[in-house]
């Protein structure tokens, strides 16, 4: 059971990189970002994996990611709105979050799960999340939303870190109460929204393929 959850995001995680790569010269630069996230997330988890079959403390690596992974998200998202002020979140996130990470860093060591910085990227994340949803309930436009690459970008990563922020917020102090059942909710939790997650990258990408070929 345990192989499967493990591999199955992988396995979903390859095909969104496939796609992503294959629609690369079809997206926009907010699509253009995914793309990079997912093949960074990728490697991340096949690495990460093959480092914990090994035995080897692979915390420091999901750490490294999110460093890189966050900025990311928010520079989607600042290529994603249209209001000037909500641009604004996007981009100064990006460039404040790096820092915040490093500083957090003298608190929590980078062998141990930076969740300071994770809880604290998530609920800005969400916060973006929540505002392009709340802009296009506003829009007077007649298109169908679900043929709109951004929108299953979003709902995907709204599912993952709603989903994850409590969990993971709380990872270090559940793991010291009880590492079984620490590692029993990751299994449901992280894995299943990671699913979630690669499945609406994937629709994203098959969207914006379908909407190219239309003439969208």
């Amino acid at each position: 059971m345990m192989f499967y959850s493990r591999i199955l995001p992988i396995i979903l995680l390859a095909i969104v990189a496939i796609i992503s790569t294959y629609s690369w010269s079809k997206s926009n630069l907010a699509l253009k970002i995914v793309a990079i996230i997912s093949l960074l997330n990728l490697l991340t988890e096949v690495l990460g994996n093959y480092m914990g079959y090994i035995g080897t403390n692979n915390i420091w690596l999901y750490n490294i990611s999110d460093f890189i992974r966050f900025p990311l998200w928010f520079l989607f998202f600042n290529c994603t709105f249209t209001n000037l002020f909500q641009k604004k979140i996007g981009l100064y996130s990006a460039f404040l979050f790096p820092f915040l990470w490093l500083f957090l860093c003298f608190f929590q060591s980078i062998s141990v799960f930076q969740t300071y910085s994770f809880i604290i990227g998530s609920m800005v994340l969400l916060l973006c999340c929540f505002l392009y949803l709340f802009n296009e309930y506003k829009s007077n436009s007649t298109e169908s939303l679900f043929r709109e690459p951004n929108l299953w970008v979003c709902l995907g990563l709204l599912i993952y870190y709603s989903l994850n922020l409590p969990f993971i917020g709380l990872y270090n102090w559940l793991y010291h109460i009880s590492s079984q059942f620490a590692l029993t909710y990751f299994y449901v939790c992280v894995v299943g929204s990671s699913l979630l997650l690669n499945l609406s990258l994937i629709i994203a990408f098959l969207c914006n393929l379908k909407n190219t070929k239309s003439g969208f």
